[in-house]
């Protein structure tokens, strides 16, 4: 990144150029060198869909991150009563989350919908799963928007895991408010293991892909 352009972003705030740090330029992911005097720009961001694209962002960052490439939108938030979980994710990148994050569903996929969340673990040498997974995938072709669907049935399956007991028998509804690319999908289910009627999944999952 050129001297004369550093200094612009420096006099709007120099906040935006602390050393070894990320900043966006624009629509540009740059990075301020360790002396704090340049900075080398990696392009602008790009990619993303039609609904959902890709840009700089200096907000929601993975890692920590002060600024990085991710979509505008989350492409999947979640908000659990039972088990009380909540969350959104940008993007999933399999090689760097693992755990509290959202696999959303896919726009190319004909053959369902279908979403899995993965909620935080606590810390230690033996970590215990905070919250439960959930995983949900719903046939295509779907059922009618808004249309309460009543468990079991042959064209939706769920499973949830977790510490100690997880499940995949439900009773209780679904309803598919929202196809992809802006989808959005309520549980409200109770185990059908006799043993576990304690065990329930009352809550929503939504996002723009």
């Amino acid at each position: 990144m050129p001297i004369e352009s550093l200094a612009s972003v420096l006099d709007a705030g120099s906040f935006l150029c602390k050393r070894g740090e990320a900043f966006c330029d624009s629509a540009n992911l740059s990075y301020c060198s360790r002396s704090g005097t340049d900075a080398v720009s990696l392009g602008a961001c790009g990619g993303g869909t039609v609904n959902n694209p890709v840009g700089c962002f200096m907000t929601d960052c993975p890692g920590g991150a002060k600024a990085c490439c991710r979509p505008g939108k989350a492409t999947c938030s979640w908000s659990f009563t039972s088990p009380a979980i909540s969350g959104q994710t940008f993007g999933f990148d399999e090689s760097r989350d693992k755990e509290n994050y959202c696999v959303a569903p896919s726009t190319c996929d004909q053959n369902s919908l279908t979403f899995y969340i993965a909620p935080p673990k606590t810390t230690g040498t033996c970590p215990v799963m905070v919250g439960r997974s959930v995983h949900v995938i719903i046939g295509r072709p779907l059922p009618p928007l808004g249309q309460i669907v009543t468990l079991p049935d042959s064209r939706v399956f769920i499973s949830s895991g977790g510490t100690p007991t997880s499940c995949s028998a439900w009773t209780g509804t679904v309803i598919v408010h929202s196809d992809v690319p802006t989808w959005r999908v309520s549980l409200d289910l109770t185990c059908s293991d006799p043993n576990l009627r304690d065990l329930r999944l009352v809550g929503s999952a939504s996002g723009d892909v």
